[in-house]
């Protein structure tokens, strides 16, 4: 997400809802996702409603890897923290659970089995919306991906 802009007037608070998600979402995705450590991962909401912009596009959600020197400070902390996960609520607000936990398998996707982010486009989030059969401009027709599992692209 090398070109997502976030602004310093953007308010960010930790969020167990997320990050509950996001265990649910590892859990039902084992194969793509089982190499996450979730203890090794903040999830933040963004609180400010201010659209994050990536490109032309309103993002939802974006993954970070924490890099030097801040991974440093925070393991001098006591943290193991390694990647952020944050949601916008700009975008995410008022949207369904289901719309949410495709969000979520796309931010997670980005954390790669070699502990190196996966820089992947919208061309491969297209792939996964398609594959579930997702309107999701309108968030309409969002199937429960952790119910009913999709097939994900190697």
């Amino acid at each position: 997400m090398a070109n997502l802009r976030i602004l310093d007037s953007m308010e960010f608070e930790p969020e167990p809802e997320i990050r509950r998600l996001a265990l649910r979402i590892i859990k039902a995705y084992p194969e793509a996702l089982g190499h996450i450590e979730i203890d090794r991962v903040a999830f933040y909401l963004e609180i400010t409603g201010t659209p994050a912009r990536c490109g032309r596009r309103v993002a939802g959600g974006a993954c970070f890897k924490v890099r030097p020197p801040f991974r440093e400070t925070l393991a001098l902390a006591g943290s193991k923290v390694e990647w952020i996960v944050a949601f916008f609520s700009a975008e995410t607000e008022g949207k369904s659970d289901e719309w949410l936990a495709v969000l979520m398998l796309h931010e997670l996707m980005h954390i790669g089995p070699d502990g190196k982010l996966v820089e992947h486009d919208i061309e491969d989030f297209s792939t996964v919306l398609h594959t579930a059969g997702i309107d999701w401009a309108e968030d309409r027709n969002v199937p429960d991906i952790i119910r009913k599992k999709i097939r994900l692209a190697a």
